[in-house]
């Protein structure tokens, strides 16, 4: 089977870059305006997801700090451009290593993030950080909008919190466990999903994604879901995403990715014809056979 090599950029190549950034964004339809929280606490509007794209693949660099966090401990930066100033997560690192999970061997890829990005834009998923391939000071990786003022999961457990924040944060953390299992993710853990301060959990942090394994992991903890969801999985054409993921993934790596899309919609349409066929018998039922703690299934936000 025939490798391909992820497409490399120089700082000499900017423009193609961004050329190419709008390219690949020009069949998507026409999206929202983004809100995003800045260090000083105000809020700025990018007027589309494209526009916040261009602003972290252009926007003059005024500050890199290194974290001390991660394998590769990427570096928090400062952009400024038209009287904007924000702050994104520069990660760097593109290795191949053995897993014991895995006969051949596996990418740990900056790639992934962005990836993981415009999947999730597919998918209407509003819980991945925008994200752009960049090279900075002549090191290649991958520029992703810093979440102000959130905590890490291990830091919003200690936290009280009301019961319709929780009931709402497990139906994103339901949609994180079917994203985590199409992007075959085998990384998550409390650090790495961020909650804002106005109730959003974000997806971050997925260089050990997308593994070329055809296989859907913790399949009995799926939640069900919404038929709107599941259209939207199905609509993962083989042509879509060439289009979208094609300069990121390996040929390997996006045919397992478009082999679990298809097994997950597959599973998901299974469960949600059972939820429908089991409430019909429950609501059939006289009331007073009817059983204790029924629940009517949530939809997604």
């Amino acid at each position: 089977m025939t490798r391909r090599t992820p497409r490399q950029t120089s700082s000499a190549a900017l423009g193609l870059l961004l050329a190419l950034v709008l390219l690949a964004t020009a069949a998507r339809p026409a999206d929202a305006q983004l809100e995003w929280r800045l260090e000083s606490g105000a809020t700025h509007t990018f007027a589309s997801h494209d526009e916040a794209i261009r602003f972290l693949a252009s926007a003059e660099v005024t500050s890199m700090v290194r974290l001390e966090v991660g394998v590769t401990r990427p570096y928090r930066i400062t952009l400024e451009q038209d009287g904007v100033v924000a702050r994104a997560v520069f990660r760097i690192g593109n290795t191949e290593h053995q897993a014991h999970h895995s006969l051949a061997p596996v990418r740990d890829s900056y790639d992934f993030e962005v990836a993981a990005y415009r999947l999730a834009r597919m998918l209407d998923l509003p819980y991945v950080p925008p994200a752009v391939q960049r090279t900075i000071r002549g090191v290649e990786g991958t520029v992703q909008l810093w979440v102000e003022g959130a905590l890490t999961g291990t830091e919003a457990m200690s936290q009280r919190t009301s019961l319709t924040a929780v009931t709402r944060r497990e139906r994103q953390r339901n949609l994180m466990l079917l994203f985590d299992t199409l992007v075959n993710n085998m990384d998550r853990h409390q650090d790495n999903q961020l909650f804002d301060t106005f109730g959003r959990i974000w997806f971050i942090d997925h260089t050990r994604a997308f593994r070329a394994s055809a296989t859907l992991r913790e399949r009995e903890r799926l939640p069900v879901m919404p038929l709107t969801f599941v259209e939207k999985l199905e609509a993962l054409d083989k042509q879509r995403l060439r289009a979208e993921l094609g300069e990121l993934l390996t040929s390997g790596e996006l045919k397992a990715l478009y082999q679990r899309s298809r097994m997950l919609a597959k599973h998901l349409r299974r469960a949600l014809r059972q939820t429908e066929q089991n409430d019909t018998l429950i609501a059939a039922l006289p009331d007073a056979r009817r059983p204790l703690g029924a629940l009517a299934l949530a939809s997604h936000d």
